[in-house]
């Protein structure tokens, strides 16, 4: 919504540090809300009102981010949708549907007999004789909005972050879907967000750089807080680089806003209506390729080494807020060679109630 000329009386402003858009998402530093009476009239950087500014009641919340218009407006496929909308979606309206009916189906089904997956009926496949599984990944092709829901995914757009809440003894497991992506990661205390998974502590618990299946992630606290109880990947990731910040950008010459690691984590948080007390630099960095070197003291950036497909399954020890960035670094190679753009990844939160 972009600022007006002419300015109603009554009209009062609220100016933070970062607001995030309702519509785009986006986040804007140093931005301002502009409320008359109990409606949002408009949602601009500060630069932009700074006319209106002047004289006018502003209340200011510095370090801080606001979220205008944060409501619950989410909705499920099985809303209010025909097949033209499966068609504009998919191209194949036959086969979302279809895969409509398989989720509609699971909700109803026991544990393990989910008609998808082959165990306790016919799968989709089977049901339409002569098209690809939905389920089987293409790497040379983003994931269709079908496949996603057959495999129950949730999209990390690139460049973009996502979050979830996990109870304790629930599992996330995240596919580096397109095998050259990095995914910063990190876990709040549901109960304490001051108290936040330590790439530092986690160092010294496991006393290595590089977690291996079995090793436990623990906060600011030292307690326990995500566990990595599977990794189909080469192993290779990374917890020394802080996570990227506009900051980061400015010195690797980019002019204006990029889009950032950090940035992303409050993106991916204030979905689920949660806002971080705080920054926080230091992330897990799913995937990222960060050798040392010979001389034991060296850092080198490189391209990310994961096949197509391959994931890892985080276990929650505590209740806990888990947030993804599907980093939007394109200068550095981590990507690739030159510096290549981001690419979706995708999240699944298994043993659902």
């Amino acid at each position: 919504m972009s600022a007006t000329t002419v300015e109603p009386a009554g009209r009062r402003y609220l100016r933070a540090s970062r607001v995030v858009t309702a519509t785009d998402r986006s986040v804007i530093e140093d931005g301002v809300v502009a409320v008359e009476g109990s409606r949002i009239a408009a949602v601009a950087p500060a630069a932009e009102l700074a006319e209106a500014l002047r004289g006018a009641p502003v209340e200011a919340f510095a370090d801080a981010t606001l979220l205008p218009g944060l409501v619950d407006a989410h909705a499920h496929l099985t809303l209010a949708a025909d097949r033209r909308t499966y068609e504009q979606m998919t191209g194949d309206p036959d086969e979302m549907m279809a895969l409509v009916s398989i989720r509609n189906r699971r909700a109803r089904e026991p544990a393990g007999r989910h008609p998808a997956d082959g165990r306790g009926g016919r799968s989709l496949q089977g049901r339409r004789a002569g098209r690809p599984d939905p389920r089987v990944l293409d790497p040379a092709r983003p994931l269709t909005v079908s496949q996603e829901v057959a495999m129950d995914l949730v999209r990390i757009p690139a460049g973009h972050g996502k979050a979830t809440r996990l109870r304790a003894g629930q599992r996330v497991k995240l596919v580096n879907t397109p095998g050259a992506q990095v995914v910063d990661c990190w876990a709040l205390n549901a109960y304490d967000l001051r108290e936040y998974m330590s790439m530092a502590s986690s160092r010294v618990w496991n006393m290595r750089l590089n977690p291996r299946a079995g090793d436990t992630f623990v906060t600011t606290q030292r307690r326990p807080i995500l566990t990595l109880v599977e990794d189909t990947t080469p192993g290779i990731h990374d917890t020394l680089c802080a996570a990227c910040d506009r900051y980061r950008y400015a010195l690797l010459g980019v002019t204006g806003y990029h889009r950032n690691c950090q940035d992303n984590m409050i993106e991916g948080l204030s979905e689920l209506g949660v806002t971080a007390p705080f920054p926080i630099a230091a992330s897990f960095n799913v995937f990222m390729n960060i050798p040392v070197l010979e001389d034991r003291n060296g850092l080198d950036v490189r391209p990310t080494r994961c096949p197509p497909g391959s994931y890892v399954v985080l276990r929650a020890e505590m209740d806990c807020f888990v947030a993804f960035s599907a980093c939007p670094q394109d200068i550095l190679p981590i990507h690739g060679e030159g510096g290549a753009p981001p690419r979706d990844c995708h999240f699944a939160v298994l043993d659902q109630e």
